[in-house]
């Protein structure tokens, strides 16, 4: 299945702040397994292919009601963009950070200026890889956490103009602390 469909708008979406309280909340989760959810939820959620969930979408779709997201019943592409986000966030064990800006954060990871515009440029469908595999890389390097805000918004802006609007933001931030 392919996340790239946007066609139906977002209706259900919170607000801004709601976005980035939920992001916050699932991070806080996610930090610390064995407290709201199981290790092996954990585990799970970490193992999925975020677009193909299987079971682990029962564990995403928790979290989210917890943080009071809402999703359309029929949205299967908003659902799998929250679980990109979600498996996201478990690679990288709730390592969000607001204080920490994207750009600041790739460029201390020693992310390439080339490996800053695939990300800029990747569809829904590029960016379930991509995503992912910074958040390893993450947890791998010596930062120690990120805003993913940004990112959030990116994967789940519903049409060419929040998609737009998110890019320049992750632009703006990874020209600011360009070295």
């Amino acid at each position: 299945m392919s996340i790239s469909d946007r066609s139906k708008p977002d209706n259900s979406s919170p607000d801004q702040s709601g976005l980035e309280s939920a992001l916050a909340s699932i991070a806080k989760v996610l930090a610390h397994p064995g407290e709201r959810i199981s290790m092996g939820e954990h585990a799970a959620l970490r193992r999925m292919n975020p677009l193909q969930p299987g079971p682990a979408a029962a564990i995403v779709c928790r979290l989210l009601l917890e943080c009071d997201i809402a999703l359309a019943d029929n949205d299967d592409a908003q659902l799998l963009r929250w679980c990109v986000i979600v498996h996201t966030l478990a690679l990288a064990r709730g390592a969000h950070n607001k204080a920490m800006p994207i750009g600041k954060a790739l460029w201390e990871m020693g992310y390439s200026e080339q490996r800053v515009n695939q990300l800029l440029v990747s569809d829904a469908d590029g960016l379930a890889q991509i995503v992912p595999r910074l958040a390893r890389r993450l947890r791998a390097g010596k930062v120690a956490a990120m805003d993913f805000a940004p990112l959030m918004y990116l994967l789940l802006a519903s049409s060419e103009e929040g998609q737009n609007r998110a890019r320049l933001a992750i632009a703006r931030s990874c020209a600011r602390y360009q070295p």
